[in-house]
């Protein structure tokens, strides 16, 4: 059975990426200073989640290079931990001086989209909606592919639609007030 803090990484999470990389962030939080090299079926993960069969250990490896692949470009980690010669690529890695920070911050970063858009979306309710959801879910993923210009102008469409909807929801507030001080 698995324990509370543990996920069990089976077949309703086997595509999930958002998890990976969930997992990603909070083992770099928690082991980035002492962790410095990516290995296949790392058995520290399992601190994290539950495996019941090496097929799902291979899939989370699959997904995790991927999550890997996407903190290089976004410049979370580096290639290499600069130590010496032996450790100047990969499976070595260096958690940048901008990565740092993206693993600092107290609230939901850019760089974990699923955890960006759930906290968007309470923060902002009632005005966020389907709509506004989907553009900012098609601003990060613009984002995450560096597309910079793409993702401030889907975050722009966002706000116009959040306006809209305050002023609609002004609008039917003012209706009811003057329907009932009327």
């Amino acid at each position: 059975m698995a324990t509370p803090s543990r996920i069990k990484f089976d077949d309703s999470h086997k595509d999930d990426i958002g998890l990976v990389r969930e997992i990603l962030l909070r083992r770099l939080r928690e082991d980035g200073n002492r962790w410095n090299q990516f290995g296949a079926l790392d058995p520290e993960f399992e601190r994290f989640l539950e495996f019941p069969s090496i097929t799902e250990k291979y899939r989370f490896d699959e997904l995790l290079r991927q999550v890997i692949w996407e903190f290089i470009a976004s410049g979370v980690i580096a290639p290499g931990n600069g130590l010496h010669y032996s450790g100047a690529n990969l499976p070595f890695f260096t958690i940048t001086d901008f990565g740092h920070k993206v693993l600092s911050a107290g609230r939901a970063i850019p760089q974990d989209p699923d955890g960006y858009l759930k906290e968007i979306s309470r923060a902002g309710k009632p005005c966020v909606d389907a709509v506004v959801s989907g553009y900012i879910e098609e601003a990060l993923c613009c984002f995450a592919r560096g597309c910079f210009t793409a993702s401030v102008l889907l975050l722009g469409v966002a706000a116009e639609a959040v306006v809209l909807k305050v002023c609609e929801l002004t609008s039917k507030r003012k209706k009811f007030l003057s329907v009932e001080l009327g």
